[in-house]
């Protein structure tokens, strides 16, 4: 049995049966679960999110990769293996830590290589609809 503190334990069970309450504290964890789980975060927080020379390099490292003209290995071809589902979805299945990868990268690359960014835009989003659409979605994680 779950041990809460006892108005809350009285109201939940007034209100759910023990499964329900379980479910309920669990759902937290789903989005956890959920995320990209063979992209390491650290190196999206450690390098993209607080070295700025280190994110420039890596901004062109991965772009690279994600084009094919660079080599394509280590988080790299991971991150590429994702890209096409994340601009479909606006990163639905990133962590939060991802998410703000995401747009970091994506934000850079537009912003400070337009050249690559235009390579990137005839590839990825050929529309011009997906980059504008994950923007909006993950908005909150600048």
């Amino acid at each position: 049995m779950i041990t809460l503190h006892p108005p809350f334990q009285c109201f939940l069970l007034l209100h759910f049966s023990e499964t329900t309450m379980k479910i309920l504290l669990l759902l937290p964890l789903l989005g956890v679960a959920l995320a990209y789980t063979d992209v390491n975060d650290n190196i999206v927080s450690g390098t993209l999110l607080q070295d700025p020379a280190k994110a420039r390099k890596e901004t062109q490292e991965l772009t690279a990769c994600l084009l094919d003209e660079g080599p394509c290995d280590g988080f790299n071809a991971v991150a590429k293996t994702h890209v096409v589902q994340s601009l479909a979805d606006g990163c639905a299945e990133c962590d939060i830590v991802q998410k703000r990868g995401a747009v970091k990268f994506l934000k850079s690359l537009k912003n400070d290589y337009p050249d690559l960014w235009a390579k990137f835009e005839k590839r990825y989003d050929p529309d011009r609809t997906k980059y504008d659409n994950m923007l909006k979605v993950l908005s909150g994680f600048n």
